[in-house]
């Protein structure tokens, strides 16, 4: 009897300390260590006259999506990129995730840079990209940003097509309790996805959000500018219901499915479709003339 105490005091504190510590770690991380600081600079003996005459600072924002990995799914955004800028690679947790809790990390380090640029007396650009998921964290501060892109925006519930709302509402609830149930062990990235590791805390989470978060019923916010992109064959998403919510958004279709990025042939029509998107005619080919360096 003695034992079967002790065992199940044991499992009690598991889960409870870890349920604590879990909730302390969304509410009270840093902002820098929610985002990879990558500076891109053009090589000295190329004169970037262009930054130099308007003295912009133009600072990426980029949120990936469910089982991404931060970097390598931006980058087929490289051709692209303005030659001297700032990127911000959101970095998800493997202690916890919350939509809400990853905005307000944005919206600090987004009017921290703004506030620091601007007393320096330089310009700044600000431009957010989300794709799928990641889109969660931009959509509530979307007019913090002077361009949004939105990448297959699996922003809001409504947005998943009806298979997948029906497979995502059976299983969130099972995996928050396996989640809870498993305390401290839920933490360890043991799921292996495309060269990454992943907890059940951090996917269970993104579930439960994915399933939850409920579009805003805010006229302004559903009627700004934004830029969204859309794969023709997506499994995930409901496309009519997008575009039937932002209907004045810049939409526009390249013939793929949900998020895949990191498809070298895929690659290219996400590339093409966000080069449509922002009306850009050139694009920067290889050999790049630039350099990147982490800034920690």
């Amino acid at each position: 009897m003695t034992i079967k105490i002790l065992v199940l005091v044991i499992l009690s504190l598991n889960v409870a300390t870890a349920a604590i510590y879990k909730f302390y770690r969304l509410l009270s991380q840093n902002d820098n260590e929610r985002f990879i600081h990558v500076k891109q600079f053009v090589y000295k003996s190329i004169k970037n006259e262009a930054t130099e005459k308007n003295n912009t600072i133009t600072n990426y924002f980029l949120a990936h999506g469910f089982l991404n990995e931060p970097i390598l799914s931006f980058v087929f955004l490289d051709k692209l990129l303005k030659p001297n800028c700032h990127l911000y690679y959101m970095q998800y947790d493997n202690f916890g995730y919350d939509a809400e809790a990853y905005t307000n990390h944005l919206f600090n380090k987004v009017s921290t840079i703004t506030k620091e640029a601007t007393e320096a007396g330089k310009k700044v650009e600000n431009i957010a990209i989300g794709i799928s998921l990641g889109d969660q964290i931009i959509a509530p501060i979307e007019e913090t940003f002077d361009q949004v892109i939105a990448i297959n925006p699996c922003t809001y519930n409504s947005f998943l097509n009806q298979k997948y709302r029906t497979i995502i509402a059976f299983c969130a609830p099972i995996l928050f309790a396996l989640e809870y149930a498993l305390g401290w062990l839920s933490f360890m990235p043991l799921i292996s996805y495309d060269h990454n590791y992943y907890s059940i805390t951090l996917l269970a989470d993104q579930i439960y959000d994915m399933k939850h978060l409920k579009p805003s019923e805010s006229m302004r916010l559903r009627n700004l500018p934004r830029k969204i992109l859309l794969s023709r064959y997506d499994q995930f998403l409901d496309n009519q219901a997008i575009e039937k919510y932002y209907k004045k958004a810049d939409i526009q279709y390249i013939n793929c499915k949900h998020g895949t990025v990191s498809d070298p042939n895929d690659a290219q029509l996400y590339l093409q479709g966000v080069q449509k998107l922002i009306g850009q005619t050139k694009i920067t080919d290889y050999p790049y003339p630039w350099d990147r360096k982490i800034v920690k």
